[in-house]
């Protein structure tokens, strides 16, 4: 099983939790033709780690993967919110609990990751490719007024467009993750997700996994 975690990687700066996510809220993107799947792939590597970038399918929800080694992140975001699992591979497979959500499980080969969610009764399918193109798994950190930690990551397709979310803490049992949003989220060009990133920290890819 992995353990979800909130903070990782990036810079500091002060910043307002309230502001950040109306930014996010605004700046949230998908592909103008409304499908995020990364499509045919040549490579995924940066640096020592290979992302994978997609979708899970019958939702509004963007995953971006991970894997460095045995280590693997998964990233699940729905234009808003996200949330990050951290873990370990056993067999080429992993599974964990977003809280209040669901279950993801996925195994990885070279040419991509297959696996499933499971929420509220159902399974939904989810199918990612090797990042190409601008595609990228994106992660950033800050704190708020008070000090508090917040992060923030963005799930990049290979056409440039994101989908990026705050990642909080949920401390009701809930999750914050929409399965579907009611409707499609409005593209924005990609320098205005940058202008998120200079909020929060100077976002990057994950290039590495401990």
């Amino acid at each position: 099983m992995g353990t979800s975690r909130l903070l990782r990687g990036g810079c500091s700066v002060a910043l307002a939790v309230g502001a950040v996510s109306a930014v996010l809220a605004v700046s949230a993107c998908s592909s103008g033709d409304g499908d995020t799947d990364a499509a045919s792939a040549t490579t995924g590597s940066t640096g020592g780690a290979t992302t994978f970038v997609g979708t899970v399918e019958g939702t509004d929800v963007s995953v971006a993967k991970v894997v460095d080694g045995d280590d693997v992140a998964v990233y699940l975001c729905d234009g808003v919110n996200g949330r990050r699992l951290d873990g370990q591979l056993t067999d080429g497979a992993y599974e964990g609990e977003v809280d209040g959500l669901g279950t993801v499980s996925i195994e990885v080969a070279d040419d991509g990751v297959t696996g499933s969610l499971t929420a509220d009764g159902e399974e939904y399918p989810i199918e990612a490719t090797p990042a190409t193109g601008e595609a990228a798994f994106l992660w950033a950190e800050g704190e708020n007024d008070a000090g508090e930690p917040i992060s923030a990551g963005w799930v990049v397709a290979p056409d440039g467009t994101e989908t990026g979310g705050v990642v909080t803490g949920i401390s009701d049992g809930t999750s914050n993750i929409r399965l579907t949003s009611g409707g499609a989220p409005t593209n924005v060009p990609r320098a205005q997700s940058d202008i998120i990133a200079v909020l929060i920290g100077v976002r990057a890819p994950i290039t590495s996994l401990p």
